[in-house]
Order: structure tokens, then C-alpha cells, then sequence
């Protein structure tokens, strides 16, 4: 879609990164784990965790908490495929519950039966930013003897209550990868957060393996802060084999410690995080707004007075099949608007069919149909929403409207 002679597209997602940062990052690179050890005293001051264990990406991270707490394990059966992928790393069976598609929850008779189909340990995810209430799974997972795994990897920026997502669980995981809230450019963390976890963990003696290649980090990383915005999107989005704003499961590996680099970036991007979170909540409500008399639209929440999301991006659940159509659109992908993930657990191909199913998973079946997201960064401001509210509305052409395509200053 052209616009003053500039084709344009918002990406889905916006990391706070700068130039600067990633010169710095580099900088203290070069200084062996000196960057490592910083972002750790950080997050074990922010999450309030008893230990933070490094690792090259939230998967990884997964995957090891995953072999740590044994198997089988209970997972949403709607959820990101790298779950899937941790499943395959760390060597354990997956029980899929269902997900309620009015919260993003788990359906709470669901995930009983799950536990009570042997599962040892529970993972809840936080999609999208929307806090799951951990709270009410906690009393359930200590009441069988099971540890509870807080998949935070979408959930930068958000709480329930004083609690930041990823500190509720006996187990958290961060993400530092790329359009997350807090970015190394990759990379993630294992939160532990009591001291079962801390012995379980060291008990494991899992062996890590060296980090990746720096050239291969800047490069990406590089890439990301220049093409990610709008100006530019277009260009990275239109090749198929980055697969940009697609869910695609990645073959699993053996985790590996992260890279200084990554570490160094990450330690940065957190002192952006307070304002992009705000950003991103504002943009989240003013959009909710716009969008509240759509017919057939629901707009997902936690409906917990004491939650606050981070809204890594918007979630619509598309009921019905007009505004389905309507959202699977190029004009729809111009402005950042993209389908969820394509199918559940229990349909993906080659790991499907070594799952254990406990239900009939209606809610996630809808919400694989039915849920798309919307930008709710830096550039997904006013104009954009109003192109998004009248996209849902009518469904007739609309212009693509110019938005200011200066790169955000990061704090």
C-alpha cells in the first residue's frame, strides 16, 4: 500500500532499542560475564527471585524448567508452537488443557483433569500480556503436589497486583528475543523463585552449551532496529523465509548459555521498560475503546481487578465469520493486524500425535479460528487505531493513513 510514494506497514510488535544501546552492548561484550552478572542481580532485585539462570532463549529457558520438574507436563493446548519445542527439548510428555477464549486462561475443569491425568508439573502462559490469575492455579497445583511453570515470555510489563508476571510460579520464564518488551536481541531467563526450585534445579545438574556467534547476534539484532518500523517493514515482511508475523514450530536444541552481547542488550532495554509498557497499555485501552461496539468482536481480558497487562499486542476474538474475513486482509496485515496462532497443540503436525488430550479443547479450537491481534506500540497511535476501528466497522476501502515515521527516541 503506497502512501506519498512510501509503502508502508506497522510490524506487529516494537522492541525499545537504539542505536546506542546496541553499541554499548557490544562494548561490555568484551568484558567476559560482566554483563551476564548484572542482568542477573536485576532481575533477581525486580522479580524478587531466589536465583536467575541465564540461558539463549525463553525456550531454552522452558525446556529446562520442563526437565527439571519431570514429566509429563500440563500446557495450554492454544498457545505460541515454542512450547511445543520445549516439550521436545526437555524431554517430556505434554497433557493439553483447554483455554478459555473470553481470558486467554486456563479452563479451570480442565486443567484439573489435566493434573489429575499425572501431570507433575503445570505451565500457565500469560498470551499476549493478559495475566492469567496464578493466584487461584497455585492453590490447585500445591493442593495435587505439582509445580506451576509461569511462561512470562509475553508478559513484560504486566502484574497482578504488586507481582510482576514471572515472579508467581515456582518457576518463571522471560524472554529477551526479538519485538519482546524487554529485548537482547535474544536470549531469556529461568526464574527461580523459591527455594524447592533452587535445590530441584541444582539437583538436575543440567549442562549448558557455549553461547552463539556474535557476528550472528549483531547482525540480527542490527536488522531489527533498522527495518522493524514502518517506513521499512515492508521490506523484511515480504520474505517468506523469515516468516515475520507467522507462527512457525522451530525443531528443538540443546539450550545454551547467553550470549554477553544478548545480556548486555537485555540489562538495556529494562530501563525502557516502564515507559514502552505504557505506551503500550494506553494505545491498548484507547483501541479497546474504539473497538467495544463491534458486533461480534470480544475483546479478551483477565477480568481481575488487581491485573495489569502488559499488551504485548491486542487481542481480538473474531466471532463471526464477516469480521473473519474482514481481518484476513492485506490491508489488515498493513496495519500490524495478524491472525493468532494457526491451530492448537493437538492439530500441529509431528507433535500432535505424541500429546495426551483430556477434553474435546472447544475453546482453543475457537480461538485458533477466531483470535487475531493488533499493534499496541509506539507507532500503532491514533490514525492507525482509527484505520483499525474502520476496518472492523464497515469493511470498505480505506485509505491507509500516514503516520509519523520518525524513529522513537528509547529512554
Amino acid at each position: 500500500m503506497s502512501v506519498g510514494g512510501t509503502f508502508r506497514r506497522i510490524p506487529p510488535v516494537h522492541s525499545p532499542l537504539s542505536a546506542r544501546a546496541i553499541a554499548g552492548a557490544l562494548t561490555q561484550a568484551a568484558r567476559s560475564g560482566y554483563a551476564e552478572s548484572r542482568l542477573r542481580d536485576e532481575l533477581m532485585r525486580r522479580y524478587g527471585s531466589q536465583d536467575v539462570v541465564l540461558l539463549d532463549s525463553g525456550t531454552s529457558a522452558l525446556a529446562v524448567a520442563m526437565r527439571v520438574t519431570g514429566g509429563p507436563v500440563a500446557v495450554p493446548a492454544f498457545c505460541c508452537f515454542d512450547i511445543a519445542t520445549a516439550c521436545d527439548a526437555g524431554g517430556v510428555e505434554a497433557i493439553l488443557y483447554d483455554v478459555d477464549p473470553g481470558t486467554l486462561a486456563p479452563d479451570p475443569a480442565s486443567l484439573d483433569r489435566a493434573v489429575g491425568a499425572g501431570a507433575k508439573a503445570v505451565v500457565v502462559a500469560h498470551l499476549y500480556g493478559i495475566p492469567v490469575p496464578v493466584g487461584r492455579l497455585l492453590e490447585i497445583a500445591r493442593a495435587r503436589g505439582v509445580a506451576l511453570i509461569e511462561d512470562a515470555a509475553q508478559g513484560t510489563g504486566g502484574a497482578l497486583g504488586q507481582s510482576r508476571l514471572g515472579s508467581l510460579g515456582a518457576y518463571g520464564v522471560l524472554s529477551f528475543g526479538r519485538g519482546k518488551g524487554v529485548t537482547g536481541g535474544g536470549g531469556g531467563a529461568l526464574l527461580l523463585n523459591d527455594s524447592a526450585a533452587v535445590s530441584a534445579y541444582r539437583a538436575a545438574g543440567i549442562d549448558t552449551g557455549a553461547p552463539g556467534p556474535l557476528l550472528r547476534s549483531l547482525v540480527r539484532t542490527a536488522g531489527q532496529w533498522l527495518l522493524a518500523r514502518p517506513s521499512l517493514y515492508a521490506i523484511p515482511s515480504s520474505l517468506p523465509f523469515l516468516a515475520l508475523g507467522e507462527t512457525v514450530y522451530h525443531p528443538p536444541h540443546r539450550p545454551r548459555r547467553i550470549a554477553s552481547f544478548s545480556a548486555a542488550l537485555a540489562q538495556s532495554s529494562l530501563g525502557a521498560e516502564e515507559t514502552a509498557s505504557a505506551i503500550r497499555r494506553g494505545n491498548a485501552e484507547r483501541l479497546s475503546a474504539r473497538l467495544g461496539h463491534v458486533p461480534g468482536l470480544n475483546i479478551p481480558s483477565a477480568h481481575d481487578a488487581n491485573a495489569v497487562a502488559g499488551y504485548l499486542r491486542l487481542p481480538l476474538f473474531a466471532e463471526t465469520a464477516t469480521l473473519r474475513t474482514r481481518l484476513h486482509t492485506a490491508r489488515a496485515r498493513n496495519l500490524g493486524v495478524l491472525p493468532s496462532y494457526p491451530t492448537t497443540l493437538s492439530d500441529l503436525p509431528g507433535f500432535g500425535e505424541r500429546v495426551r488430550v483430556v477434553d474435546g479443547l472447544a475453546g482453543a479450537r475457537a480461538l485458533a479460528a477466531g483470535l487475531f491481534t493488533a499493534p499496541v506500540h509506539h507507532w500503532a497511535d491514533s490514525v492507525v487505531q482509527e484505520a483499525i476501528a474502520r476496518l472492523l466497522a464497515d469493511g470498505h476501502h480505506q485509505s491507509f493513513p500516514r503516520t509519523d515515521s520518525s524513529y522513537p527516541p528509547t529512554p
